[in-house]
């Protein structure tokens, strides 16, 4: 189980709503803060117009001097309760699902729907890096998203039309715990033919959670999707001819000390050029240095 966020402080102050859209990430420690902010900042970067906004679900409030490297890139930030934990269930068979997962955090990414105060919202996964501008994704339809090796849905990237009946949906399919190992989400299943098959499910990585909470409210509820080219969108070792415009660091090992593949240490040392223009080596101690924070 993980622990409810102890942090009270307001980072209202933090930042400025300039856009009626935004980039949403979450983090709940420094390390995955760091990454994050080399993320947005490669957004700034290659020119973006909309808005930053961190969700932070840690156990302890962010280092400030990261803060202060948020709030010199117009980032939000605001602090966000678990949605949901094993007390909320009706489900107790799904509870325990993701209880033995571990993975109640991953529901934060729920609370994207409840930004109301942007038109549309990008949720992606801090581990990214902007290669080239991409505001053209606030113009396509809420659910577009890419899909990945493992899974029709790649939660690490997906547009959203916030909505705070949409937010109360979602929040109320986990809490009845609509899942089951045999049939996913909603008793079936709707392939990428668009094909429903309510006993032919194949388990996928992330189905238990939101990859497949969101691929079942999108494709299978809303009827509201548009699947990206992850060459192009969302690389995860292989290229499209004409370029690659965001890099996941998932599959593409992420940019710490270690064995790295061939085709990643060019999106690597973009990442380290970005990362040194933020200048975050004051706000790492050498008592918190580990293998998830660059050197």
């Amino acid at each position: 189980m993980w622990d409810p966020p102890k942090c009270t402080k307001d980072y209202s102050h933090i930042g400025k709503k300039s856009s009626n859209h935004s980039w949403v990430y979450m983090a709940n420690t420094d390390q995955v803060l760091l990454h994050t902010l080399v993320s947005a900042q490669s957004s700034c970067l290659q020119g973006t117009k909309a808005d930053i906004f961190v969700l932070w679900f840690g156990s302890d409030c962010p280092n400030p001097c990261m803060v202060s490297a948020l709030d010199k890139i117009g980032a939000q930030i605001r602090v966000v309760d678990p949605p949901l934990s094993a007390a909320d269930m009706t489900n107790k068979i799904y509870a325990s699902i993701i209880s033995k997962l571990n993975k109640w955090w991953d529901f934060v990414k729920i609370e994207v729907f409840n930004l109301v105060q942007y038109k549309k919202a990008v949720f992606l996964d801090g581990d990214t890096l902007f290669i080239k501008n991409l505001d053209e994704l606030f113009q396509l339809p809420a659910g577009t998203h890419t899909d990945a090796p493992k899974s029709p849905f790649n939660s690490g990237l997906f547009v959203v039309r916030p909505s705070r009946a949409d937010y109360l949906t979602l929040l109320d399919m986990v809490k009845q715990g609509i899942y089951d190992l045999k049939h996913s989400w909603g008793g079936a299943f709707e392939d990428k033919k668009g094909i429903y098959r309510p006993r032919s499910y194949a388990p996928y990585y992330g189905a238990e959670t939101t990859q497949g909470l969101f691929y079942y409210f999108f494709h299978t509820v809303k009827k509201s999707f548009h699947v990206l080219p992850r060459d192009i969108y969302h690389y995860q070792g292989t290229e499209s001819p004409g370029g690659v415009k965001l890099v996941h660091f998932n599959i593409c090992a992420k940019p710490v000390p270690g064995v790295v593949p061939e085709e990643c240490k060019r999106f690597h040392r973009k990442w380290q050029v970005v990362y040194k223009t933020l200048d975050l080596d004051t706000c790492i101690s050498d008592s918190k240095r580990d293998n998830n924070i660059p050197h």
